[in-house]
């Protein structure tokens, strides 16, 4: 599969830049209805948001881009899931990951493919949470009932995005140990790599 020098660009950007807002929420303070933020955790806090609205202006650049590309870098495979044959493809897959005959996947098939589309569709779901909170908490970080439920589930998608980076940087290794030059590939920016 080929990537852009582009497309790996903005890959690499986002993860960096979303392994610092992840990194950041553990530190940062959250805003409550009964009290005031200390300065450090206000400060991490203010980080955690202007951090977050660079990401979501990121992925909605990754987003309009693989849109643009969508034929020319095989951005579908992202998500096969949405077409029969791409179906097929993915449950055969699965078949042979449970049966830990992991050497017969192919390195670009269904099943990665999957994996990459759910990261991009968990960190849009990140920063459309995230900008939500942004706008309802207001220039006062008012807490109120939605802020709260909101917050919790922006919260529980952060947990999942943990999950599913330590997930995909195994995956990465995994494949980079078996020889297919993975991560040279995604983080070589002077060369085009297929």
């Amino acid at each position: 599969m080929r990537y852009s020098r582009f497309t790996r660009f903005l890959h690499a950007l986002i993860a960096v830049l979303m392994i610092l807002q992840l990194s950041v929420s553990l530190v940062m303070e959250h805003p409550h209805a009964r009290r005031a933020m200390e300065p450090v955790g206000l400060w991490f806090f203010r980080w955690h948001e202007y951090m977050g609205i660079t990401l979501l202006v990121l992925l909605a650049v990754s987003w309009l881009y693989r849109f643009a590309t969508w034929r020319r870098e095989a951005q579908g495979d992202a998500f096969p899931w949405l077409h029969a044959s791409g179906r097929a493809a993915l449950a055969s897959e699965l078949k042979a990951f449970a049966r830990l005959r992991w050497n017969a996947l192919p390195e670009h098939g269904a099943l990665a493919g999957t994996v990459q589309g759910a990261g991009l569709l968990l960190g849009a779901a990140l920063a459309v949470t995230g900008l939500r909170l942004y706008l309802l908490l207001g220039p006062d970080d008012s807490v109120t009932q939605a802020v709260e439920s909101l917050g919790d589930i922006h919260s529980a998608l952060g947990n999942i995005m943990w999950a599913y980076l330590g997930g995909h940087a195994c995956m990465a290794l995994w494949h980079q140990y078996a020889g297919s030059g993975t991560l040279g590939a995604m983080f070589s920016f002077w060369k085009r790599k297929g």
